[in-house]
């Protein structure tokens, strides 16, 4: 199964009057996926298809969690700059 995001990419990519977003994946400071430009005129949308992508991306890492992990999806814009951030914090206090 696709995430939700890549699937999110193929059906608004082709709008050239919409805003450029991206989405990016981030474990422990480092950059592990990031999606081609989304086009999106509907914040709304891609605030909800991005929680969607985040709890869809956590349910798969089941098993494969480990302690230490600082997991990020980030949703930017055209310049950048993070708009909004879904994070999950693997940890083993002592």
């Amino acid at each position: 199964m696709l995430p939700r995001w890549l699937v999110m990419a193929g059906m608004h990519g082709s709008n050239p009057t919409a805003a450029p977003y991206r989405f990016r994946i981030l474990a422990n400071g480092v950059e592990t996926h990031r999606a081609e430009t989304v086009a999106s005129n509907d914040p709304e949308e891609l605030w909800h298809e991005a929680a969607m992508s985040a709890c869809d991306m956590i349910r798969n890492m089941y098993g494969r969690i480990e302690p230490g992990l600082d997991w990020r999806f980030e949703v930017t814009d055209g310049t950048g700059k993070v708009i909004s951030l879904f994070s999950f914090k693997a940890e083993m206090p002592a």
